[in-house]
């Protein structure tokens, strides 16, 4: 781990690979750690994702999916005709 500032960063494995448009794919055990370490920041979304590095869209998904409760099974989304 890295610590910048009092943040705890991981450094391991953070980015899988980058795929053809440049993207980069990371761990989810990097996206749980930065998701809890923005979370115990204090600072902003914003401010967090441009102190670790993390574009600032991709962190809010990450803290969006995380606070998002469980996608419901197929049975309950869909009323079946009869």
């Amino acid at each position: 781990m890295t610590v910048m500032n009092e943040i705890d960063i991981p450094d391991s494995a953070t980015i899988i690979k980058s795929d053809t448009r440049g993207r980069a794919r990371y761990t989810a055990e990097f996206k749980a750690e930065v998701v809890r370490a923005c979370e115990q920041s204090g600072k902003s979304v914003l401010a967090f994702s441009r102190h670790c590095g993390v574009n600032y869209a991709t962190l809010q998904s990450w803290i969006k999916k995380k606070s998002a409760p469980d996608d419901p099974p197929l049975e309950q989304r869909f009323v079946l005709a009869e």
